[in-house]
């Protein structure tokens, strides 16, 4: 329960408890309207990450097939080696970005391919198209996790 004031019954008194009760009415109006904005953007981010959520499952699905026949096919020992050559570079790079005084954490993430490296490995045809397609997953995932 509420402690009470001790406050003199006069006019003086008045006036300064309905100030008291007007600023704390505006702020609590101004705290309520900040939580529903920034509902309002959960929402949609939640959304956003569904959407996303299902293209990177349907693009997954569809990559599973490509890499076990690409595994399958080509030598143990040369599709093994591809993970420990520099196909890929990434350059990685973070941030943050304020929405409504909370800091929001950004990172960005560039990648830049050498399929052509691949040729002198003896892997099969399927795998230079798998791993442009999985490049492209790795992106997506890096939208999601920005989103």
């Amino acid at each position: 329960m509420a402690n009470p004031l001790n406050i003199n019954p006069n006019r003086m008194e008045l006036m300064k408890l309905t100030k008291r009760r007007s600023l704390a009415k505006r702020g609590h109006r101004l705290l309520k309207d900040k939580q529903d904005n920034l509902m309002d953007r959960f929402t949609k981010v939640i959304k956003d990450v569904r959407i996303i959520r299902r293209k990177l499952e349907a693009i997954y699905k569809e990559l599973k097939i490509p890499y076990f026949i690409s595994k399958h096919i080509s030598n143990s020992e040369n599709f093994n080696s591809f993970r420990y050559d520099p196909v890929v570079q990434a350059s990685i790079s973070g941030g943050h970005s304020r929405v409504m005084n909370l800091i929001i954490p950004e990172l960005a993430v560039k990648f830049t391919e050498n399929i052509d490296a691949l040729g002198n490995l003896n892997l099969s045809s399927v795998c230079p198209g798998f791993l442009r397609e999985f490049f492209k997953l790795t992106n997506k995932i890096v939208d999601l996790i920005n989103a």
